[in-house]
């Protein structure tokens, strides 16, 4: 498995049509913020 907070990061992108998972994505990164755009 992935780390949480790259896998998250990760989903932004790779599954940018699920707006249920980019959610749960954006949520983790405005807590850890991880991901560096």
């Amino acid at each position: 498995m992935f780390v949480y907070t790259d896998y998250a990061c990760a989903t932004l992108y790779i599954n940018s049509q699920d707006n249920a998972f980019i959610a749960q994505s954006v949520s983790a990164l405005r807590n850890r913020k991880v991901c560096k755009t």
